[in-house]
């Protein structure tokens, strides 16, 4: 990083900044700012957990790759793969509060997969994600990856599974008010439509 070498807590400090950058650059459609701030703050992150065990360490190193994978999924999808599988050998240290951040990797991978046209991967992904959301009961991740799935078993002609998550999520919607109920209704009679 800096050919001097710098304590834990300037490494902290750096995080923070390259962090709270983020919106910013979003906001401004940066993206290949962001990718270098996700890249600084995966590196920073590692060094950090690595030498601390820090969980926090752990949730941004975890998030930042995820995110930064997620910015090559469209522009360079090997280097997407490399860094999610560089990730995931984190994956399964995450726990508590940090447990929506493995869910959020199985989605990104999922779009990984979906995007190399890997059907049956991405489902897996997606079928990883779920029980995590449907414990945590984050009905907005929850709705999206149900959306996610019934996609693909539309695709599948897969119909009964498609019916199925339409219908989780529409209880999920109704239970949250969720502005766009007459389109989920629309879904499920298209989909009762199909079925005959």
């Amino acid at each position: 990083l800096y050919e001097k070498k710098v304590s834990l807590d300037e490494y902290n400090i750096l995080s923070n900044f390259y962090l709270s950058a983020l919106p910013i650059l979003a906001s401004n459609n940066r993206l290949e700012e962001m990718k270098n701030n996700y890249e600084r703050l995966l590196a920073l992150n590692l060094f950090i957990y690595n030498n601390t065990q820090n969980p926090n360490a752990l949730g941004l190193l975890t998030t930042a790759g995820d995110n930064l994978a997620g910015l090559y999924i469209k522009s360079d999808i090997n280097k997407a793969r490399s860094i999610l599988n560089d990730v995931a050998k984190y994956i399964d240290q995450l726990s508590g509060n940090l447990i929506m951040e493995k869910a959020n990797h199985f989605i990104i991978f999922a779009d990984l997969e979906m995007a190399s046209k890997h059907t049956e991967k991405a489902l897996d992904n997606l079928l990883k994600a779920l029980p995590i959301l449907e414990n945590t009961k984050a009905s907005m991740p929850l709705i999206n990856v149900y959306n996610r799935l019934i996609s693909i078993y539309l695709s599948k002609e897969n119909l009964d599974k498609a019916l199925d998550y339409s219908l989780k999520a529409l209880v999920l919607e109704k239970s949250i008010n969720h502005p766009d109920l007459s389109k989920r209704y629309l879904s499920i009679s298209s989909i009762y439509n199909r079925m005959g």
